[in-house]
């Protein structure tokens, strides 16, 4: 991931236990071999093991004492490593360069503030949490917050922020919402699937349905039914129309075939599992905000 592209990560999902090798090796570029730590552990390890796997010769194992060592050696040299070098998420400064209006953002802050403090969360799940920004104003009003994001990234920002700041109710997973992780493993037992997993009692999506549905073309109705499906008591989503100068990038380069991509039908699909308890629009935007009850 940190050499060639953090993409790789999604292949562990058919990979349980772990990436074979010589397979790691050949995804490496070629000045990986003049580093210690790949030359070592990877490279000279997967040759070796191709070797063994030939001949077949019994070795004797690693102590516990020389494995700690070595894991040791791993992970102090990993963790020095800052992000991956090929990294060129368009998303890690979303809301430094991509906000066009200061008072849109501090008016939408203020009133998620308020209904996080009036339903006092035990557990918010923050679906497409970019770096955190209202994860972290979640992490005030809650026990845990579940922040859920796809660009590697911006997870990292907030795993920094958490750091920096020792916050001990914010988790993170790393994951596409359109490809959640399934359930893996013998019988499909032994890893459950994600959104198996994934429950609270409070669900946040903002500035997140215009992307499923207009770039990843999931239709409205099945963005409802999967929230409904998360969150035991409430719903905080943020709809953003057409006319909305985001929206209409995602479009610029495609026909418009969203026809059921309104207000109206939102509204109509969280209303099968929810009831409208009070909804917002902030200053100087189109953009509105729902508070959803689960009924």
């Amino acid at each position: 991931m940190r050499y060639n592209d953090p993409y790789l990560a999604r292949l562990q999902q058919a990979s349980l236990t772990g990436l074979p090798l010589a397979f790691v090796s050949k995804q490496l570029p070629l000045k990986t071999w003049i580093n210690p730590l790949c030359l070592l552990h990877i490279h000279l390890h997967a040759k070796f093991q191709s070797r063994k796997e030939k001949t077949k010769h019994a070795h004797a194992g690693f102590s516990k004492q020389k494995l700690n060592i070595l894991f040791d050696l791993l992970r102090n040299t990993i963790t020095k490593w800052d992000r991956p070098l090929n990294s060129n998420s368009i998303w890690d400064h979303y809301y430094e360069n991509d906000i066009e209006d200061e008072n849109y953002l501090a008016d939408k802050i203020g009133c998620i503030s308020q209904w996080l403090l009036n339903i006092h969360p035990n557990e918010t799940i923050d679906l497409g949490a970019n770096t955190g920004k209202f994860t972290f104003i979640a992490a005030q009003y809650s026990n845990q917050v579940i922040a859920v994001e796809s660009d590697l990234n911006c997870v990292e920002e907030i795993r920094k922020e958490i750091k920096h700041k020792k916050i001990n109710n914010i988790i993170t997973i790393l994951t596409d919402l359109t490809e959640p992780s399934p359930a893996l493993g013998w019988d499909n037992a032994e890893k459950p699937a994600l959104l198996q997993r994934l429950n609270g009692d409070t669900v946040m999506a903002l500035a997140l349905v215009h992307h499923l549905c207009l770039s990843k073309n999931i239709p409205l109705d099945f963005i409802a039914k999967t929230i409904a499906g998360l969150t035991t008591r409430y719903a905080i989503v943020e709809f953003i129309p057409k006319e909305d100068p985001k929206a209409k990038l995602l479009l610029q380069h495609r026909e418009d075939v969203f026809t059921n991509y309104t207000e109206a039908h939102f509204v109509s699909s969280f209303e099968i599992n929810f009831r409208l308890v009070d909804s917002y629009i902030p200053a100087a935007s189109v953009r509105k905000l729902f508070l959803w009850e689960k009924i």
